[in-house]
Protein backbone atom coordinates (compact mmCIF):
# COMPACT_ATOMS: atom_id res chain seq x y z
CA UNK A 1 0.00 0.00 0.00
CA UNK A 2 1.10 3.61 -0.72
CA UNK A 3 0.55 6.64 1.13
CA UNK A 4 0.60 9.75 0.03
CA UNK A 5 0.84 13.57 2.25
CA UNK A 6 0.22 16.89 0.99
CA UNK A 7 0.27 19.59 3.72
CA UNK A 8 0.68 23.05 3.05
CA UNK A 9 1.07 26.10 6.17
CA UNK A 10 0.78 29.49 4.98
CA UNK A 11 0.07 32.52 6.19
CA UNK A 12 -3.02 34.35 5.04
CA UNK A 13 -4.23 38.05 5.52
CA UNK A 14 -7.62 38.73 6.18
CA UNK A 15 -10.09 41.47 4.64
CA UNK A 16 -9.47 44.76 6.82
CA UNK A 17 -13.70 44.84 6.16
CA UNK A 18 -14.26 41.66 7.65
CA UNK A 19 -16.18 41.37 11.31
CA UNK A 20 -16.54 37.61 11.76
CA UNK A 21 -13.66 37.16 14.02
CA UNK A 22 -13.39 40.14 16.77
CA UNK A 23 -10.26 42.03 17.60
CA UNK A 24 -9.24 42.42 13.79
CA UNK A 25 -6.41 40.38 13.21
CA UNK A 26 -4.44 40.87 10.40
CA UNK A 27 -3.42 37.45 9.46
CA UNK A 28 -4.57 33.76 9.94
CA UNK A 29 -2.85 30.34 9.75
CA UNK A 30 -3.97 28.73 6.41
CA UNK A 31 -3.43 24.81 6.85
CA UNK A 32 -4.64 22.42 3.60
CA UNK A 33 -3.77 18.75 4.23
CA UNK A 34 -4.63 15.86 2.47
CA UNK A 35 -3.62 12.12 3.12
CA UNK A 36 -4.65 9.42 0.11
CA UNK A 37 -4.07 6.02 1.11
CA UNK A 38 -4.04 3.37 -2.02
CA UNK A 39 -5.42 0.28 -1.76
CA UNK A 40 -7.12 0.94 1.70
CA UNK A 41 -8.51 3.50 4.00
CA UNK A 42 -7.67 6.69 5.88
CA UNK A 43 -9.90 7.27 8.43
CA UNK A 44 -7.56 6.95 10.98
CA UNK A 45 -5.19 9.48 9.27
CA UNK A 46 -4.69 12.73 10.71
CA UNK A 47 -2.55 15.33 10.95
CA UNK A 48 -1.47 17.40 13.73
CA UNK A 49 -0.74 21.24 14.80
CA UNK A 50 0.75 22.61 17.77
CA UNK A 51 1.14 25.57 19.87
CA UNK A 52 4.25 24.41 22.30
CA UNK A 53 4.91 25.42 25.94
CA UNK A 54 8.22 24.72 27.65
CA UNK A 55 8.23 22.47 30.29
CA UNK A 56 5.78 19.49 30.48
CA UNK A 57 4.84 20.67 34.04
CA UNK A 58 3.68 23.68 33.13
CA UNK A 59 0.12 24.21 34.46
CA UNK A 60 0.12 21.20 36.11
CA UNK A 61 -3.20 20.89 38.37
CA UNK A 62 -5.00 24.35 36.53
CA UNK A 63 -7.24 24.94 34.62
CA UNK A 64 -6.59 25.76 30.69
CA UNK A 65 -8.80 27.16 28.27
CA UNK A 66 -7.58 26.68 24.36
CA UNK A 67 -9.79 29.27 22.27
CA UNK A 68 -9.42 29.86 18.69
CA UNK A 69 -11.13 30.93 15.30
CA UNK A 70 -11.23 28.62 12.73
CA UNK A 71 -13.19 27.37 9.55
CA UNK A 72 -12.84 24.99 6.67
CA UNK A 73 -13.36 25.27 2.65
CA UNK A 74 -15.32 21.86 3.61
CA UNK A 75 -16.81 20.61 7.18
CA UNK A 76 -15.05 18.19 8.85
CA UNK A 77 -14.13 16.28 12.18
CA UNK A 78 -11.28 17.75 14.36
CA UNK A 79 -9.83 16.80 17.79
CA UNK A 80 -8.74 19.02 20.24
CA UNK A 81 -6.10 17.56 22.55
CA UNK A 82 -3.10 18.73 25.48
CA UNK A 83 0.16 16.88 24.86
CA UNK A 84 2.78 16.80 27.48
CA UNK A 85 5.73 15.53 25.88
CA UNK A 86 7.94 14.11 29.17
CA UNK A 87 11.72 13.77 27.42
CA UNK A 88 11.60 16.47 23.95
CA UNK A 89 12.13 12.93 21.83
CA UNK A 90 10.01 12.06 18.92
CA UNK A 91 9.64 8.56 17.72
CA UNK A 92 7.61 5.37 18.09
CA UNK A 93 7.03 4.88 21.62
CA UNK A 94 6.50 1.56 22.78
CA UNK A 95 2.94 0.03 22.64
CA UNK A 96 2.04 2.72 20.27
CA UNK A 97 0.18 1.99 16.78
CA UNK A 98 -0.76 3.65 13.59
CA UNK A 99 -4.41 3.79 14.66
CA UNK A 100 -4.09 7.98 15.26
CA UNK A 101 -5.30 9.85 17.86
CA UNK A 102 -8.99 9.73 16.74
CA UNK A 103 -9.05 6.13 17.64
CA UNK A 104 -10.32 7.34 21.11
CA UNK A 105 -8.67 8.26 24.63
CA UNK A 106 -6.22 5.17 23.95
CA UNK A 107 -3.07 7.54 23.58
CA UNK A 108 -2.66 5.87 20.18
CA UNK A 109 -0.29 6.95 17.24
CA UNK A 110 1.60 9.24 19.94
CA UNK A 111 5.50 9.80 19.92
CA UNK A 112 7.93 8.76 22.38
CA UNK A 113 7.60 9.61 25.93
CA UNK A 114 3.99 11.53 25.30
CA UNK A 115 1.13 11.95 27.45
CA UNK A 116 -2.28 12.70 25.79
CA UNK A 117 -5.35 14.89 27.57
CA UNK A 118 -8.28 13.90 25.06
CA UNK A 119 -10.00 17.69 25.13
CA UNK A 120 -12.95 17.40 22.78
CA UNK A 121 -13.64 15.93 19.60
CA UNK A 122 -15.98 18.72 16.55
CA UNK A 123 -17.02 19.50 13.28
CA UNK A 124 -15.49 22.20 11.73
CA UNK A 125 -17.63 24.41 10.21
CA UNK A 126 -17.36 26.48 6.38
CA UNK A 127 -17.51 29.85 8.38
CA UNK A 128 -15.62 31.05 10.76
CA UNK A 129 -16.56 30.45 14.29
CA UNK A 130 -14.81 30.80 17.80
CA UNK A 131 -14.01 27.56 19.50
CA UNK A 132 -13.63 27.61 22.74
CA UNK A 133 -12.64 24.35 25.44
CA UNK A 134 -11.50 24.42 29.03
CA UNK A 135 -9.88 21.55 30.44
CA UNK A 136 -7.98 20.13 33.79
CA UNK A 137 -3.94 20.01 32.80
CA UNK A 138 -2.89 16.57 34.75
CA UNK A 139 -0.21 16.32 37.08
CA UNK A 140 3.06 14.75 35.91
CA UNK A 141 3.20 12.15 39.19
CA UNK A 142 5.28 8.93 38.01
CA UNK A 143 8.57 10.51 39.74
CA UNK A 144 9.19 12.83 36.88
CA UNK A 145 11.07 15.69 37.99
Amino acid sequence: SHRTFDYILQRGSFDKKQTEVEGHPEYYALIRGAITYAGGTNTNEWYRVEQRVPDCTSFAGEVMTVSFYAKGSVTGDCHVAFIQNLTGTTGAAPGATAAGIFAGSAQEGKTASEFVTSITDFTLGTSWRRYNYAFLVPEISFGWP
